[in-house]
């Protein structure tokens, strides 16, 4: 008698099993990616005064010269 060999043992299988993988990892990159850009766009209102600041220090280095 030949024993039927299960479908659970195909290769078929690893293949889907590696692209679940692949679109997972691809997955919370995105979402790694969406979080950061978020983050980043919700503290556009502080770059007015970042450059505001930039601006000021700017300016205090220009009017004074440091010796050494």
């Amino acid at each position: 008698m030949a024993s039927q060999r299960s479908p659970w043992h195909s290769p078929v299988l690893y293949l889907f099993e590696g692209l679940a993988l692949m679109l997972g990892l691809i997955g919370i990159a995105f979402l790694i990616l969406a979080c950061s850009y978020w983050k980043l766009s919700g503290n556009s209102s502080n770059t007015q005064r970042d450059e505001e600041n930039r601006v000021k220090q700017r300016q205090a280095m220009e009017k004074g010269t440091v010796m050494l």
